[in-house]
C-alpha cells in the first residue's frame, strides 16, 4: 500500500497548502499543482518509489488527486517505499 502521507507531503510543502485537500480532492482544481508542479511531481515520484512513467501513463487522470496517483503507482507493481 502507498503511503499517501508522502504525496500529500510534497504537494503541501510545494504549495504552501498543507492539509488544505483530500485525497480525493482535484489537485488541478484545488489550485494545489499547476503545470509546473506537475513536471516537479513526475519527477519526485519516480525518484522516490524508483519506477519510470511511459507517456501513455502521463495523463490527468493518473495525476488528478493523491487517490488518482497512489492507485498509478500501485498497478505500477509498487507497494511502499523503494
Amino acid at each position: 500500500m502507498i503511503e499517501k502521507s508522502i504525496i500529500r507531503d510534497f504537494l503541501g510543502n510545494r504549495s504552501g497548502k498543507k492539509d488544505q485537500f483530500t485525497d480525493d480532492e482535484s489537485l488541478l482544481a484545488a489550485q494545489i499543482i499547476d503545470s509546473l508542479a506537475i513536471a516537479e511531481l513526475i519527477v519526485f515520484l519516480q525518484d522516490t518509489y524508483g519506477v519510470e512513467f511511459d507517456a501513455d501513463e502521463l495523463t490527468p487522470d493518473n495525476f488528478e488527486t493523491v487517490n488518482a496517483m497512489a492507485a498509478c503507482l500501485e498497478r505500477k507493481g509498487v507497494s511502499s517505499l523503494c
